[in-house]
């Protein structure tokens, strides 16, 4: 018998006698081709992996729109790795090139070496052959661990020292989806190199077990696993598709694609033309687009109703729904679990997004803009109806009615922005949710919540909500609340409570008419480390029941006239609120008109005045915190309002030389000098300081510093780095106790800080701006705290060399010119002593010296400085007078050149002719 079958049977048969009678080991006889082909195949693939990436990162950074992009071969790296080192050497993370090195130097070799394994198993017959093929199937999971493990170590193990250490935590980067790093995001995942691996991996498994597993039936069940795997990993297209709608093809329209897309598959859709609703989506398929195609309806019903579980839709701009509240006419209505909505623009619509009995729903970086109506005929931007597990993120709802959630628990809002409606948000029947690190501004109400238990509102911005009630939060029957590191500022009333219970801790309350109005029916309240800061009035409890039920312990008040003796931080006595007028509209509530006119300030003035007159305490606190107490609110970035720009510099106390009152200033009645009257002292001695002491726990910062700085001076204190350099100049602004006797053109610092504080305009080593304000904005923010007019302001962007950046966002300014802004804040108020602190350390080598020349400028205008520096060259081109210090003590005391004199050898950066210093 002969023919094709049994020619090519006949030549196996001669290729294993073949090897027989080389290697003297007698081959199986089962499936031998198939193995062989298997082996031959991961060869193959290996030895393609070799010029493709295996892994990929994309990192979305605030001053890189597009993103940045690295990709892992299995020997170098490429892509944006210079701007990713960059911002990694901020947060104290090493260059990424310092990574794998060894892992990079073999592994050419490497995999070269596992393609050999295979061929001398290919070969090889015996049963202990199978030792040369696990190096293949082993590597892709050696490799993955690897990246995981140096991932692990970079994230773990940051510098403390970096520039912005102290407002990030050390983290582990995913290794595959998403990730959260501060204010970056990051996607990552494996490419095909490593799938390359992973198939030959499993091509050698399939091949061993062939081989060393017992028989044609073994093979039988094989055969046809590997043929549905190659099917899985070479025509994943059969199963999910990707379908084109593009300008180029008219016929190909939404509809249609949607007519021939089966579930799972993915609709592309591009730019460039307008595409008309409404749509009613039925199939859980992904929409996609590109350069934000527009869906139009026309002005007529709902533009998009997505009625099947698992859809995916961004990228498109959807606008025009109907004008009819009772039909409920909406951008885009989600009927079924699970959807996605990422990226969206939705412009002229009634209602925006409206999440119908759809659990595990996301709503993610969507913009919102109502249309121009009255107020009252406006539809919620985002509603939320019986939906449980719901995630809210980075959403931007403008000139809409409410952003609505009812009957929905589990509900995650982080990182939006409400602004321009009538409820920023409005929460009901909404057990254990989150509000955190959101944004409501220009609304009526910022947050209402009611009949709920357990929400958490944290690390809010809740600012200038003004309407008729004017809430920046409400809480009304609610229990078990946790409000905590909000800022609530400018708002008509900070915060109302009617039936509610919870705890309240390190909120900023801030320039409110009213701060807290707190009905008689909440009780078991707790508030704790809150400031309330200059509110017309600070807390107004309304009703006759008890009121001392609510706990008020160390808080701080702006208008709390006691002292802290004993530098404990606590005043010595306690605060109390003994409002006259709050007790006659108790009893007359018709007074009620009257509030917040001259009268009642009368009225109130007379009893603080004539204590006779006074009514009885409603509430006090019995350890009133002395200095404030800042939340820990964290900064994303997106459009920011006015009121936003007027209140986020409260975190800068230290740059505005903390100028909330302190009105033990008043107690003591001492004066409060200008500029003006400071210069015309008698004595020419601005700054005093007398055994200056201050211990941290067992660590002695300073220990008995004492010296003087004349007006018109520049002192350099100079000194390596913990050597107390800073903590000198933070007891001068009064914002830390100490030890010893200092004295501010004859102002006592403890006694008068506030008037000592006005006297300074201070630059911090690290300038904390909020990224996305303009320097415009920037500054009239500080010109208003410092009541200067914006005039004034005008000048000093004008006079240095900022007027060409106004409209620039402070991310787009380089170290340079941040550094001038910060100087041109800490000069608003014309102060005739400015402390900087390491301000050139961030800054290049052209930086510094264009800021030095500044500073340069100031002592030619007859201002007195003190700089912190270790840099020689500053010394050199500045100082008047050097202050060494070491470890908290003074090592001399004197010009620069008598420094160098009595240093001697020890001033290693310093020579007769000046300083010595690399990049100068």
């Amino acid at each position: 018998m002969s023919g094709p079958g049994l020619e090519n049977q006949d030549l196996v048969l001669d290729w294993e006698s073949f090897m027989e009678k080389k290697t003297g080991v007698r081959a199986p006889r089962e499936a031998p081709l198939l193995t062989s082909l298997l082996l031959v195949a991961g060869i193959i693939l290996l030895l393609f992996s070799l010029v493709f990436p295996y892994w990929k990162i994309h990192v979305i950074a605030p001053q890189y729109p597009k993103g940045l992009n690295i990709s892992i071969f299995v020997n170098h790296l490429e892509g944006d790795v210079q701007e990713i080192d960059m911002l990694n050497h901020y947060i104290g993370m090493k260059m990424l090139g310092k990574a794998a090195q060894i892992e990079r130097s073999v592994a050419i070799a490497g995999i070269s070496t596992i393609t050999l394994s295979l061929l001398v198993a290919l070969f090889l017959r015996r049963r202990w052959s199978i030792l040369f093929i696990l190096p293949a199937i082993f590597f892709p999971s050696i490799f993955a661990l690897d990246l995981f493990l140096w991932l692990r170590d970079y994230g773990l193990h940051l510098d403390p020292h970096a520039p912005l250490s102290s407002s990030i935590k050390p983290f582990v980067p995913t290794l595959f989806g998403k990730g959260i790093i501060g204010q970056f995001k990051s996607i990552s995942s494996f490419e095909i190199g490593f799938y390359f691996s992973v198939l030959a991996a499993l091509l050698a498994s399939v091949a061993s077990i062939l081989r060393f597993g017992g028989g044609k039936k073994i093979a039988h069940q094989i055969i046809p696993l590997a043929i549905g795997l190659s099917v899985l990993f070479g025509s994943s297209s059969a199963i999910a598709k990707t379908i084109d709608v593009m300008t180029e093809c008219p016929v190909m329209d939404i509809q249609h694609a949607l007519a021939i897309a089966e579930p799972g598959d993915t609709i592309r859709v591009h730019g460039g033309r307008v595409y008309h609703g409404p749509w009613v989506i039925d199939k859980s398929v992904k929409l996609v687009g590109e350069n934000f195609p527009v869906i139009d309806g026309g002005g007529k019903g709902t533009v998009v109703d997505l009625r099947a579980p698992n859809i995916e839709m961004r990228g498109f701009e959807i606008r025009g729904s109907g004008n009819s509240l009772v039909g409920e006419d909406t951008g885009i209505v989600a009927e079924a679990p699970g959807i996605l909505l990422e990226d969206n623009r939705l412009d002229d619509v009634l209602f925006g997004i409206s999440l119908k009995r759809a659990p595990k729903s996301t709503l993610r970086g969507n913009t919102l803009h109502g249309k121009s109506l009255p107020e009252a005929r406006r539809g919620d931007l985002i509603r939320v109806w019986y939906s449980d597990d719901v995630v809210l993120d980075g959403n931007h709802t403008t000139e809409g009615r409410d952003a609505v959630i009812w009957f929905s628990k589990h509900v995650l809002l982080e990182n939006n922005i409400f602004e321009g409606g009538r409820y920023g948000l409005h929460y009901m029947y909404c057990d254990d949710s989150t509000v955190k690190n959101n944004m409501f501004t220009g609304n009526s109400v910022g947050v209402y919540m009611m009949y709920s238990e357990r929400i958490q509102i944290l690390g809010n911005r809740i600012l200038n909500n003004r309407g008729p009630s004017g809430f920046g939060i409400g809480l009304k029957d609610m229990s078990n609340a946790k409000v905590e590191n909000n800022i609530i500022a400018n708002n008509r009333v900070g915060m109302f409570f009617d039936g509610a219970t919870g705890d309240y801790q390190r909120n900023l309350i801030a320039f409110n008419d009213i701060g807290i109005t707190l009905l008689s029916s909440s009780q078991r309240n707790h508030f704790k480390e809150n400031s309330f800061v200059e509110n017309a009035e600070q807390v107004i409890i309304e009703g006759m029941g008890s009121t001392m039920l609510n706990d008020w312990n160390g808080n701080f008040w702006s208008d709390y006239r006691g002292v802290d003796a004993n530098q404990d931080g606590a005043g010595d006595r306690p605060y109390q609120s003994r409002k006259l007028f709050e007790r006659l509209v108790d009893r007359y509530p018709v007074l009620k008109l009257f509030s917040a006119s001259p009268s009642t300030q009368a009225i109130d003035f007379a009893s603080s005045t004539f204590p006779v007159f006074a009514p009885q305490s409603r509430f006090q606190d019995a350890a009133p915190l002395t200095n404030p107490v800042l939340p820990e609110v964290r900064v994303e970035t997106g459009k920011r309002s006015w009121p936003f720009v007027m209140i986020s510099g409260m975190l800068f106390l230290p740059i505005l030389g903390l100028t909330i009152r302190n009105r033990s200033d008043l107690k003591h009645g001492l004066p409060m000098p200008s500029t003006s009257t400071s210069s015309t002292l008698e004595s020419n001695i601005a700054i005093q300081v007398s055994e200056l002491t201050k211990n941290f726990g067992k660590v002695h910062a300073l220990k008995q510093v004492s010296f003087q700085v004349k007006q018109g001076e520049t002192l350099v204190l100079w000194g390596p780095n913990g050597a107390g350099k800073t903590t000198v100049l933070r007891s001068l602004l009064g914002i830390i106790p100490f030890e010893g006797q200092l004295n501010v053109w004859g102002l006592d610092v403890r006694s008068a800080g506030k008037a000592v504080r006005r006297e300074i305009g201070y630059v911090p080593q690290e300038i904390r701006f909020y990224n996305d304000q303009t320097v415009w904005e920037t500054i009239c923010f500080f010109g208003r705290l410092r009541r200067v007019s914006k005039e004034r302001a005008k000048q000093l962007l004008k006079e240095w060399d900022l007027e060409a950046s106004v409209q620039k966002k402070v991310n787009a300014l380089s170290g340079g010119m941040k550094q001038r802004l910060a100087l041109v804040v800490s000069l608003l108020s014309d102060p005739p002593i400015i402390f900087l602190d390491e301000a050139t350390s961030h800054l290049d080598v052209q930086s510094r010296r264009e800021f030095i020349a500044l500073l340069e400028r100031l002592k030619k205008m007859g201002k007195t400085l003190m700089l912190c520096s270790h840099r020689s060259s500053e010394v050199w081109k500045l100082a008047d007078r050097v202050l060494v210090l070491d470890q908290g003590l003074k090592v001399i005391e004197g010009s620069p050149e008598e420094v160098v004199l009595h240093l001697g050898k020890g001033a290693s950066n310093w020579s007769a002719g000046g300083p010595i210093e690399r990049g100068d």
